[in-house]
């Protein structure tokens, strides 16, 4: 797109990634809000019922998940928020050099967002990181 029109193309990076986030945000809200009234349900039937037959949610692995989802929506935003920045800035004022590295810094930012999602992941999710472990010792075998 910068090919045809930069300008163009700087609108439509700004308005992307502005509704990208904007979406993201909305879904964790609704997420964070299932949580609460989860909490909340379970709590009223613990009160009630305390063998009603249901099957019980299992909020503590509901709420990791949903930290897990809080610390990836927080690197996503910081990652993404200060290109965004820099792009309606560029987009409302004419572009300066100071602007130019703030684009290529904030761009390598968001380069960066898809090498700290592993990483989260790893961090955060026993499944995930026991999965690494094993093929990090399974590659080092091969190589002996």
């Amino acid at each position: 797109m910068t090919i045809w029109e930069f300008t163009f193309a700087k609108v439509y990076n700004y308005s992307l990634i502005s509704i990208c986030i904007f979406v993201s945000l909305l879904c964790f809200s609704k997420i964070l809000f299932a949580l609460r009234r989860n909490q909340i349900q379970q709590a009223q039937r613990q009160q009630g019922e305390p063998n009603s037959g249901l099957t019980p949610f299992n909020i503590a692995r509901y709420r990791k998940n949903v930290t897990t989802a809080i610390w990836v929506q927080i690197t996503l935003i910081a990652c993404y928020l200060p290109y965004g920045i820099v792009i309606a800035v560029i987009t409302i004022h004419e572009s300066s050099p100071f602007l130019d590295v703030m684009w290529e810094l904030t761009s390598s930012l968001v380069c960066l967002n898809s090498s700290l999602n592993p990483i989260l992941y790893c961090w955060r999710i026993q499944e995930v990181k026991q999965e690494v472990k094993n093929t990090i010792r399974q590659l080092f075998c091969l190589s002996n």
